[in-house]
């Protein structure tokens, strides 16, 4: 005689009924709505308020990852004073572990740059058309919004959550800030002795 279900099976449907009621739907926290309201905040404003609310995101960014960063900076620091040859091996895993994070999330990279270019698209969209301002503003922030409503969900889809979405999508400007920060002024370059 076959069995219907296994008993397996019956733990499988438990443990996913349990763990889908527990998560909230994603798109009503108000990690969701926070993006969406800084989207189109950053699509309705002037290229210049653009400018300035990167320029906010990335302060904000670096004062909660600030102490943070000083904290890991001093023990990174630190072991490579004691132990000078694992300052390569430390370095070696820091590259894979970023290159990790980067391949497993090019979904949130692409979710970011939608989040950035849009707005400047849409403004330089702006200064060369005819078409009424008041009008064309409208279409953008409607069809933008929509859209970026849908690159989100289709990432909760996935399996990402909105508040670690949110945090990745806000301290992209910041990363690529400090990405591009000459060596001298990040103190990745040691200073030479002034002998050689």
């Amino acid at each position: 005689m076959k069995q219907i279900f296994s008993s397996s099976d019956l733990f499988k449907s438990v443990i996913q009924r349990k763990v889908s009621a527990a998560r909230k739907e994603q798109t009503q926290t108000i990690w969701h709505w926070s993006l969406l309201i800084l989207f189109s905040m950053l699509t309705y404003a002037g290229i210049t308020q653009q400018l300035l609310l990167i320029v906010l995101l990335i302060g904000i960014t670096a004062i909660v990852r600030g102490p943070l960063m000083l904290l890991w900076g001093s023990i990174y620091s630190a072991m490579i004073a004691f132990f000078p040859p694992i300052a390569l091996l430390l370095s070696l895993i820091f590259f894979v572990l970023n290159l990790d994070a980067a391949v497993k999330n090019w979904r949130v990279t692409l979710a970011g740059i939608f989040f950035y270019t849009y707005p400047f698209i849409g403004r330089l969209l702006l200064s060369h058309s005819t078409i009424d301002p008041k009008w064309l503003t409208l279409i953008l922030l409607s069809v933008g919004i929509t859209l970026f409503h849908f690159i989100l969900k289709r990432l909760y889809g996935q399996g990402f959550i909105s508040r670690p979405l949110a945090w990745a999508i806000v301290s992209m400007p910041h990363t690529l800030f400090i990405l591009f920060l000459p060596k001298k002024i990040r103190g990745l370059r040691r200073n030479k002795p002034p002998y050689q």
